[in-house]
């Protein structure tokens, strides 16, 4: 009796730390996700804000999948990383950011119609994989 609680408790241990892992949405009041702001035409903040039960690696991911979506809706076919921001960086360009907390990345990004170069993302491209 003694080992099928633990091995319940162990799988309600195991699937609580696995759902509370940030998903990918947008951020609201009561929920971290991504976010992002207009700089310029081309230029934009994407932030995605996590949790810490979210790796950092997913953390990046999710911000550059925001970065893909954003690019194509902009009607762009690639962007470039053009800066990855210090979390206390409140201020880019004169625009107030929100502050954020945990494993959250915020990156600059700068789109493109055709291929700049070495670095750049082809976001079509990215959002298949």
């Amino acid at each position: 009796m003694k080992r099928k609680t633990k091995a319940l408790l162990a799988f309600t241990l195991l699937l609580a730390a696995s759902s509370c892992v940030t998903s990918y949405e947008q951020e609201g009041v009561f929920s971290n996700g991504y976010s992002d702001i207009r700089l310029s035409e081309d230029t934009f903040i994407v932030t995605f804000k996590a949790n810490e039960f979210t790796p950092e690696e997913k953390t990046m991911k999710y911000a550059l999948q925001r970065a893909a979506e954003l690019t194509v809706r902009q009607g762009y076919s690639y962007f470039t990383v053009v800066q990855r921001l210090a979390a206390s960086q409140r201020k880019v360009e004169g625009k107030v950011l929100p502050a954020i907390y945990y494993p959250s990345i915020r990156l600059k990004i700068q789109c493109f119609t055709e291929c700049p170069g070495d670095g750049a993302i082809a976001a079509k491209a990215l959002l298949r994989s």
